[in-house]
């Protein structure tokens, strides 16, 4: 029985120390997997951040070279207009032609016109009508000539509405190139344009309906300028007038 029982008791004993290290080995090699899939998940984690970082430094590199090249380059002034709607759009500077000649000869034309339409009971009326077109010099020494030549006074006197007829406009001078810095335009300076005008004055009297007519030249010095001072941006800032054939 003792022995019997000395061999039952240590049966369980002996079970017990084989099964030891299957279990120390099983933990060993759980603990291994979850230190790799650590190791491998940190390893992946540091790879997205290096990328990350790689990323955030190429575009800050980037966004520094482009402030640098924009404060490097000095800054382009505009004219800026207004709208009824509250929207605000850029107009061309005064060194930009943004008209071509055909449109600068129409102004003209349209110009000399307008300022001999006058009639005798409401001539300051017409008069004021065309600042803005005219600077305020040139408008004023254009009506003391016509005052000077006794014309003002003819057509009140005698009742006679003044009217004008453009037969001819040419450009002969402009200082608009193509070989400017920034292309088309006037370099530095404002736009001008120097134009002939043929034009005949008529005179009609209101008694009699008689119309007498006189040829004249009238050589004008056109520029462009602000909207705010003329709705076309054109503006007649001086001339001379010669008699016509």
């Amino acid at each position: 029985m003792d022995s019997n029982e000395s061999q039952h008791a240590s049966t369980p004993h002996a079970t017990t120390q084989t099964k030891a290290p299957a279990e120390e080995v099983a933990l060993h090699l759980q603990m291994t997997e979850i230190l790799v899939l650590s190791m491998s998940g940190l390893l992946r984690t540091n790879r997205n951040l290096s990328i990350g970082l790689t990323v955030l430094l190429v575009a800050f590199i980037t966004t520094l070279g482009g402030l640098i090249y924009v404060a490097s380059k000095p800054p382009h002034d505009r004219l800026l207009s207004l709208r009824a709607d509250g929207t605000v759009t850029p107009l061309p500077l005064l060194n930009e032609p943004y008209y071509d000649q055909e449109k600068v000869r129409r102004f003209a034309r349209d110009a000399v016109e307008q300022a001999y339409s006058l009639r005798f009971n409401k001539y300051q009326d017409d008069v004021k009508r065309n600042l803005g077109t005219w600077s305020q010099p040139s408008l004023q020494s254009f009506y003391d000539g016509l005052k000077s030549a006794g014309l003002i006074e003819k057509i009140v006197k005698e009742r006679s509405n003044m009217s004008a007829t453009v037969e001819d406009t040419s450009v002969y001078a402009t200082n608009v190139s193509s070989h400017t810095k920034s292309g088309y335009g006037c370099g530095e300076e404002v736009c001008t344009w120097k134009l002939e005008v043929k034009y005949a004055v008529v005179l009609e009297a209101g008694d009699t309906g008689m119309k007498t007519r006189q040829p004249l030249v009238m050589y004008v010095k056109v520029q462009r300028t602000s909207f705010a001072t003329s709705d076309t941006g054109l503006q007649i800032t001086g001339f001379a007038i010669k008699q016509g054939q």
